[in-house]
């Protein structure tokens, strides 16, 4: 969630740096498939980023994997 709430919005860094995917974001490895209309600065708060997470994690198809 947080990756698409500031794809956009966040500076580039280097892999590696200590703010990756905190307080920047490496360049795509595919710039060609970003959609840039749609996601990437969608400006949700922290605390809603977190709301958005909860309710997905609730949510389930009923598909059960096959035992190993």
């Amino acid at each position: 969630m947080h990756f698409y709430n500031t794809r956009d919005a966040l500076p580039r860094c280097k892999v590696g740096d200590s703010g990756e995917k905190v307080t920047c974001w490496p360049a795509p490895e595919h710039p060609g498939t970003m959609n840039r209309r749609q996601l990437g600065n969608l400006r949700p708060t922290g605390k809603q980023e977190s709301q958005i997470v909860a309710f997905l994690e609730t949510l389930t198809d009923g598909y059960t994997p096959p035992s190993k």
